[in-house]
């Protein structure tokens, strides 16, 4: 919201460049293919869903990306290194996009994020999920088939 708050009142046009506001701020990825375009809410607020499939099991990710509780774990510490800000669960790699139809160059950003893996207990005679949306305080998940589906809403 700072690069938002800064400018000016009455300003019609203001360009923001790329350095000055992107590659702290921002996490480039790909969607994955098991995205559904009928089954829209992959995000919601600071947080990013995805079904993954580990082993033979399928599993939901939530990627959250809110540095709040990082800032305030770290803030406690007296001296924090990068080994506290690891052990908090955070993943702080980069990311890129190379130049394609959408962007003119390469770029990367190094946003951190914490990643949370869960695995919805199964449910006797139904088969895995295959989708998942995310709102403000559930996990949505779609399975079964053509001729049946079901809903499980997990709320946390």
């Amino acid at each position: 919201m700072s690069f938002v708050n800064s400018v000016q009142a009455g300003e019609r046009v203001h360009h923001f460049l790329w350095e000055e506001w992107g590659p702290a701020h921002t996490y480039m990825m790909y969607a994955p293919r098991k995205h559904n375009e009928a089954w829209p809410n992959f995000v919601y607020g600071t947080k990013y869903v995805y079904p993954r499939t580990r082993g033979t099991e399928m599993v939901i990710e939530v990627m959250d990306f809110n540095p709040l509780p990082m800032i305030r774990h770290l803030a406690g510490l007296d001296n924090p290194s990068v080994e506290d800000f690891l052990k908090c669960g955070w993943v702080n790699r980069p990311s890129w996009t190379d130049a394609d139809d959408v962007f003119v160059d390469r770029l990367e950003g190094t946003l951190p994020f914490r990643v949370q893996t869960l695995m919805p207990p199964p449910i006797e005679g139904q088969v895995e999920f295959r989708h998942v949306m995310i709102s403000e305080d559930s996990l949505i998940t779609l399975g079964g088939q053509s001729h049946s589906a079901y809903l499980r809403i997990l709320s946390f």
